[in-house]
């Protein structure tokens, strides 16, 4: 039978769409569902997330457990009612059935009954470890010990270092345990794409009702979470988790040098095991985020890094970056067990694009020539002293290098060519090759970071390594092309530069201090049995790369879904769904949708399109017309117009940079401009991203009355169309220009579209599966930007739809189900004008005349 909540324990009295949602997501996971859930930004969608699922999980936890109890108990029971059965034997076999349940369910019970106990211990030990701490800091006389631990920044590298050693194995992130699963509790495992969205969630956690009986731990990288200054200064991602674990594997270890002993360097805070247990025992007792776990490991002089990772047993809720779920090595690494687990992503509306970036890598041509180089260089040093296997890999490496390079041929020649994976190992001669055992190989012998080691201790050149044969028989083939390019590389690059934050030589040719990392994530994509990869060669003069890309991100997100109790997509704009119920839930009869309205009333809000200029003009802003001048003109006008009636601000956005460039540039040549500045000053969203903080400073500024406000103008999945909240005088009006389709033309997209149209054509329902991805990339970018508007209930704001191609059924029916309903189709210019001044008088009037132009 289903079990039903109608009251959720809330921070305030919720409105009926809050309500509403609790209710709706209490039933996702108690049923186990597949869910899109859509609640559009500035509802507290947030705060509904937390307190809906977390009042499951408590009901769920109290109900297990007294289900486990009954099982336990179960055997007993079964055993005094059978003895007065006359079938013996079969009343035999059943209590032989029942009494291996009942003690399956003995021993889960005690398993997390010694969990709890455990946990329940924490309060009182972090009191002990507190006062320690302050005797500690009575009486210290000299520096920290860790402090004068740190690792030296120059770093002294040996031969040793470098070899690859024969039989090597693989570093381990952990410390060797018993890998026993054991009975626990489910958990909420939150998703989000951003770290600044993660802690948002974490302060709306800290603002429930749930602040204090509830454990929670935030993952993320060590990026994040890295206190050791030699290690973080690395700056790469990757060289971070290589020195990590190089020096966690170093830890106990010595190694010889010589005749000698040298003992090896290890990490001071993740050896400290006291300060990491003070970090786990104060996030399982406290609501902490990721400032909060850093902060009391630079008190403790221990890793946040590690002491998060053994949290997540003791965990209720699991706050994570969308890269760690829907990686499955890094779920591994995490130690994150999805079985039976609650699954929730937030900001879901752009899931399956970051499923399918995730899973893409690209390596370029100066990437590949350098790593040759790099590596052809190595060989050279060590052939002698390195063991016969590994010489042969490194070889085929090589060679491996070498034919990826003639992939991409003559950058000269403009060519772009996408191949299926079998295509592309045929085409290159890489099918070959055991790629699956080289990849292993690198793995396992860490050549990546001895590379690195290699590369910081000679600095070797771009060049390849020459022998006496070199000096006097003239190159050709793979090698004259090298130095073609490294030639060309010379003369445009600066000369190796020293990083004085960290000591380190590199060379800055543009592809960071490790190229061979991009080869080998490459050649790992490479070794996938996937039929939705493809392979795409691009040359030219700016851009000469090999670009894996998954077609179908479902494929990967195949397991989550079939481990996961329940998976929740939620976001403010989540229309439309097709592409979500296809590919990512594979059209599963799990699937329910939930669309919930906006706690603004309905007249606060004014959708509106419009389709005609002041003056007899269409706006079609279609790739074939958007060029004409006459139009662009009358833009101009008819945002000047809506601006003589709107006050505060207004944010316009444009399909494109290339494309609000143009009309930019167009209106500065007819002086449009200016009559634009009339009435509002003009903002342009910067070209990067160091100046977003101060022209929002500035249009913020001006927006605040008693001044005439500001307009913005920006891009359509630019840097203001996502993540920023534009509330109350920051926008009043939001106008979105045209429809924001894709570049046809792109080859991936190209592949993309075709992969759709014959993957679910059979789903497609007289559809072209295409078209529909086509069109639902285009929506879900609009309903983005509309969303930035409205931010509260009090909010109010129009959304001005230009372009005739809003009228259209297919197109109105994509957008958010709270502007669907409520959007005017004016007629002509005049009827659509007098529609926002008759808004905002009406506004106005309600405030008393307070908000002024």
């Amino acid at each position: 039978m289903e079990q039903q909540r109608c009251d959720f324990p809330f921070p305030f009295i919720p409105y009926d769409n809050q309500s509403n949602f609790m209710k709706s997501l209490y039933s996702v996971l108690q049923n186990g569902s597949l869910a899109i859930m859509e609640s559009p930004t500035g509802t507290g969608k947030s705060m509904s997330l937390i307190c809906g699922a977390v009042a499951w999980l408590k009901d769920f936890e109290e109900a297990e457990m007294k289900r486990l109890e009954t099982k336990a108990n179960s055997h007993a029971q079964e055993t005094t009612s059978s003895n007065s059965s006359d079938d013996w034997f079969n009343d035999q076999f059943k209590l032989i059935g029942k009494k291996h349940e009942a003690d399956k369910a003995k021993k889960a019970l005690r398993e997390i009954q010694e969990q709890l106990q455990q946990i329940s211990l924490y309060p009182n030990e972090l009191k002990k470890f507190k006062e320690l701490e302050e005797l500690r800091q009575r009486n210290r006389t000299v520096p920290n010990k860790f402090q004068e631990n740190k690792l030296a920044k120059e770093q002294h590298i040996l031969d040793s270092d470098l070899l690859l050693v024969d039989g090597e194995t693989e570093l381990s992130d952990e410390e060797d345990e018993e890998d026993v699963e054991k009975a626990r509790l489910p958990k909420i495992i939150y998703c989000s794409r951003t770290h600044s969205q993660l802690a948002q969630f974490v302060s709306e956690i800290k603002k429930s009702p749930y602040s204090k009986d509830l454990r929670v731990v935030t993952l993320g990288s060590r990026q994040n979470y890295c206190i050791n200054e030699e290690v973080v200064g690395l700056k790469n991602s990757n060289l971070i988790n290589e020195r990590c674990l190089q020096l966690r594997q170093n830890k106990s270890s010595t190694k010889p040098s010589g005749a000698k002993r040298q003992k090896r360097e290890n990490c001071p805070f993740s050896c400290n095991s006291n300060g990491m247990k003070f970090i786990r025992m104060s996030a399982m007792t406290e609501v902490l985020d990721m400032e909060d776990l850093v902060q009391i490991g630079r008190k403790e002089d221990a890793c946040p890094y590690y002491a998060t990772k053994a949290s997540v047993d003791d965990a209720q809720v699991i706050i994570a970056p969308y890269n760690i779920l829907l990686l499955k090595e890094s779920r591994e690494a995490y130690g994150l067990n999805l079985k039976g687990n609650v699954i929730i992503i937030d900001e879901a509306h752009n899931l399956l694009e970051t499923e399918s970036s995730i899973h893409s890598t690209e390596v370029n041509l100066v990437q590949l020539t350098c790593a040759h180089s790099q590596l052809a260089q190595y060989l050279e040093k060590y052939k002698t002293k390195l063991a016969p296997a590994n010489l042969l890999k490194i070889r085929q490496l090589l060679q491996v290098i070498t034919r990826l390079t003639s992939m991409i041929g003559d950058k000269s020649v403009k060519s772009e060519k996408v191949f299926t994976m079998n295509e592309f190992l045929n085409k290159s001669e890489l099918a070959d090759f055991n790629l699956l055992e080289l990849v292993n190989f690198t793995r396992c012998s860490r050549l990546a970071q001895k590379l690195n080691g290699f590369t910081i201790r000679f600095n070797p050149t771009l060049e390849p390594p020459k022998s006496k044969k070199d000096e006097t028989t003239p190159k050709t083939g793979f090698h004259s092309f090298l130095n073609k390019v490294n030639k060309k590389n010379a003369d445009t690059n600066p000369p190796a530069q020293e990083d004085t934050a960290s000591g380190i030589s590199i060379i800055d040719s543009g592809v960071g201090i490790n190229p061979i990392l991009p080869v080998l994530n490459l050649m790992n994509k490479l070794t996938c049995q996937t039929e939705s990869g493809r392979v795409l060669c691009l040359s030219g003069q700016h851009h000469s790369l090999i670009k894996f890309v998954l077609l179908n991100p479902g494929s990967m997100f195949a397991d989550i879904v079939a481990e996961a109790r329940a998976v929740v997509l939620a976001g403010g704009t989540m229309k439309p769904t097709w592409d979500v119920r296809h590919e990512l839930f594979n059209d599963s009869e799990r699937i329910v949708e939930h669309f919930f309205g906006h706690v603004v009333p309905a007249e606060n809000v004014l959708p509106l399109v419009l389709s005609n200029a002041p003056y007899p003009c269409e706006f079609d802003f279609s790739f074939q017309s958007r060029n004409n001048r006459e139009m662009i003109k009358a833009l101009g006008r008819t945002l000047s117009n809506i601006s003589s009636v709107v006050p505060h601000g207004i944010v316009v956005f444009f399909p494109s940079h290339k494309y609000l460039d143009q009309v930019y540039r167009i209106w500065r040549e007819e002086s449009v401009d200016e009559s634009l500045e009339k009435c509002k000053k003009l903002f342009k969203e910067p070209d990067t991203s160091s100046q977003v903080d101060q022209v929002l400073k500035e249009y913020a500024a001006i927006c605040k009355p008693p001044g005439n406000g500001a307009m913005l103008l920006s891009v359509v999945g630019g840097r203001l169309s996502e993540g920023i909240n534009f509330s109350d005088e920051l926008c009043r009006c939001v106008i979105v220009v045209g429809l924001p389709y894709p570049n046809i033309k792109s080859l991936e997209l190209q592949a993309k579209m075709e992969y759709q149209r014959v993957k679910f054509k059979s789903v497609a329902e007289g559809k072209d599966p295409a078209s529909e991805y086509y069109n639902n990339l285009c929506m879900k970018a609009v309903n983005q930007c509309i969303g930035r508007a409205i931010r509260h209930q009090n909010d109010y704001a129009a959304m001005v739809l230009l372009d005739k191609r809003y009228k259209s059924p297919h197109v109105r029916s994509a957008l958010p189900s709270w502007i669907e309903n409520n959007l005017s189709i004016s007629k002509d210019f005049g009827s659509g004008f007098s529609m926002l001044r008759k808004f905002f008088f009406c506004k106005k009037t309600e405030a008393g005349g307070s908000d002024q132009k």
